[in-house]
């Protein structure tokens, strides 16, 4: 959540596209990092361009987490609404409940 509060994303839309800049300026600074590679091997551009190319990937795969988990939670949303509470024991179902409720209030919180 702090990583979305911090970039303003609210939405899986938004999130998709604050990641296509950073895949594209992935792909930039790979192939400066290969052109370097032949021209000047062991450079220090080298050594900035790797730093920077392991904080977007980070953010890259941070991002692609975050889209996968909201769609995981949105279809056992999906599957609880469909279902119902199920059956069994008050207390479990109370667990259940309160974990699918915590799921709801986080997922409306990132949509």
């Amino acid at each position: 959540m702090e990583f979305l509060q911090k970039e303003g994303i609210t939405t899986r839309e938004e999130l998709a596209a604050y990641r296509k800049p950073l895949e594209e300026q992935v792909l930039s600074l790979m192939k400066e990092r290969r052109e370097l590679y032949r021209k000047a091997p062991g450079g220090m551009r080298i050594q900035a361009i790797n730093g920077e190319l392991k904080e977007l990937r980070k953010k890259i795969r941070l991002s692609q987490k975050i889209e996968k988990q909201s769609l995981e939670m949105e279809e056992r949303l999906r599957q609880a609404k469909a279902t119902g509470t199920g059956t069994g024991s008050v207390r479990e179902t109370a667990k259940r409940q309160n974990g699918i409720d915590k799921e709801v209030k986080a997922y409306e919180l990132w949509r």
